[in-house]
Order: structure tokens, then sequence, then C-alpha cells
């Protein structure tokens, strides 16, 4: 799987969310037929746009989620630009990579952390 990262609603697949599915061990010999995608709050978010996923698998299968959220990057160019430049985006992967497994509350299981390793170039070139 490329290190491709989905920075839009519409860019988030069937195919794509499979192949992280499987790539992560959750999915094994199964198939996504549909994806849903659905806004989470209003309008975009300050630093991100934050998604619901409702997968429709070909078969049932005890390790695939049945609802995920996703969080992308927001599209507004001043408000992503402090973020980056505070490393939030980072902060939140690595949290999550490093961080949650240890700590004493509550975290949703992460399924996947992706990050530009030059956001700044990468939301240029869209």
């Amino acid at each position: 799987m490329s290190e491709w990262i989905p920075q839009r609603p519409e860019e988030l697949t069937p195919d794509w969310l499979g192949e992280v599915l499987h790539r992560g061990g959750f999915l094994a010999e199964n198939r996504l037929l549909n994806l849903r995608v659905e806004p989470i709050g209003e309008g975009l978010g300050f630093v991100g746009q934050v998604l619901r996923l409702h997968p429709e698998y070909e078969f049932p299968e005890a390790t695939a989620p049945s609802s995920l959220i996703a969080k992308l990057p927001g599209q507004i160019a001043k408000n992503r630009g402090a973020v980056e430049a505070g490393q939030g985006f980072e902060r939140e992967i690595r949290f999550f990579r490093e961080l949650a497994s240890e700590c004493a509350l509550a975290t949703p299981r992460c399924y996947l952390t992706l990050m530009d390793p030059d956001p700044k170039q990468a939301h240029r070139e869209r």
C-alpha cells in the first residue's frame, strides 16, 4: 500500500479502506462492498474534517469494525497552517502511536495514522 493520504471525504473509498484494514490484520479474506461517509458536526472543523465511516462487507468478520472515525486535514489553509506550525497533527499521531496503549483513560482503537512528511508541500500540490 502506498502512503497516499486522503485529503477529502470523497477520497475515502471502499478499496482504500479495505487495503488499510487488510494491512492492519483487521480484515482477512473479505472485501468492502460499499463505504458510506458521514460528516460529524456541522460544516468543516476548525483544524480538520471529522467523519464517521460505515463499511459494508461482503461477509461479516469479528475483527472488522462496523464503524470508524476518520480525521482528515482541514481545507482552510490559514487554520491548517496554524496547527502545522504548532505540530498539532504530529502530536496527535504520536499520542496514538506511542502513548495511547499506556494511558489510563479509555481511548479509541487506532487503525491507521499517516502524516505527510512535508504537509505544507502536499497541501500546495492539490
